[in-house]
């Protein structure tokens, strides 16, 4: 926990959870409040649920090929924009095509999570590492869920949360972007996977 990496993962992962989550909680809400019915809006998170899956196992293939700091570099690009885009948007098509830019944003990062603690910390007590530095993440969920919450009461409107999440994830690209990252070099012996 002294690492300088781990603290940059940690609060990358952070500023994802923020302006993650907190889309995905008060999505629905934000979309009936455009004039959307409300089961039409409910299909929003469907969207982006299962581009969020096809983000995560896309990924994992193409990190093979390029490694996961652009997998993490491209996935938190993808999940700003969707955020700016989120603002300007008031019907049904563009929400549901907004949503499904997030969940490909979001896969990524989500797929990569594991790997890019694996190439920065190598295996040896991995999973502690995980799980230590994903509290990042589950911390900024639980906070930009409530936090926007609160400005919609008090603004009446979600256009500050957003912009406010949207700097969040700025600040989480430019963390990203300090990560060192090198690739853990792995061979096959009998099937099975063994660290070169």
């Amino acid at each position: 926990m002294k690492s300088r990496q781990f603290w940059l993962l940690s609060a990358s992962y952070f500023t994802l959870g923020v302006s993650s989550w907190s889309v995905v909680v008060h999505v629905v809400p934000y979309a009936t409040d455009m004039g959307l019915p409300a089961v039409a809006a409910a299909g929003i998170l469907t969207f982006y649920g299962i581009f969020n899956v096809i983000g995560r196992i896309g990924s994992g293939f193409i990190k093979e090929k390029v490694g996961n700091k652009l997998i993490l570099v491209s996935g938190f690009i993808m999940v700003g924009i969707s955020l700016l885009w989120l603002q300007f948007i008031n019907d049904l098509l563009g929400f549901y095509a907004c949503a499904a830019l997030f969940g490909l944003g979001n896969g990524g990062p989500g797929m990569a999570f594991t790997t890019t603690v694996a190439d920065l910390f190598g295996m040896r007590s991995h999973g502690a590492i995980t799980a230590v530095a994903n509290i990042g993440g589950l911390i900024g969920g639980a906070a930009g869920t409530v936090f926007m919450g609160m400005f919609y009461d008090i603004y009446g409107n979600y256009s500050i949360a957003f912009w406010a999440s949207s700097a969040f994830i700025l600040v989480g690209i430019i963390l990203v972007t300090q990560l060192k990252i090198k690739p853990v070099s792995f061979e096959m012996t009998d099937g099975i996977a063994a660290i070169k």
